[in-house]
């Protein structure tokens, strides 16, 4: 948490009003405590569910992951999922052949 406080004022405004190329970061944090705020005892304690976090959209889940909050860039996760999105196609296919074509396409025209 430390490395998102580096980047504001903390993780309200991290989600709020992420510091630019961590916005795909801000969503994943908003999610995490989405699914934390959700459970029982803390929608009892906290008098409810935030309603914030309810306007931020599931992030995708990714294959891959970063090693620390500082490098979680967008640039980064959006290479996570450009990779997960082939592992997907060759899980898909069974790993067969055609499965690999499938995927060696999407990379020469740049899809996931």
């Amino acid at each position: 948490m430390n490395a998102i406080k580096t980047k504001s004022d903390g993780i309200s405004t991290f989600i709020t009003n992420p510091p630019d190329g961590y916005e795909m970061a801000a969503r994943h944090v908003a999610h995490w405590l989405y699914r934390f705020a959700a459970q029982l005892p803390i929608r009892q304690l906290l008098g409810g569910l935030p309603s914030i976090l309810e306007t931020y959209p599931k992030p995708k889940r990714y294959r891959f992951s970063v090693n620390n909050a500082a490098k979680a860039t967008d640039e980064a996760l959006r290479l996570n999922a450009h990779r997960s999105c082939l592992l997907d196609v060759l899980d898909a296919g069974d790993w067969a052949p055609a499965s690999f074509r499938e995927a060696a396409e999407r990379l020469e025209l740049g899809q996931s």
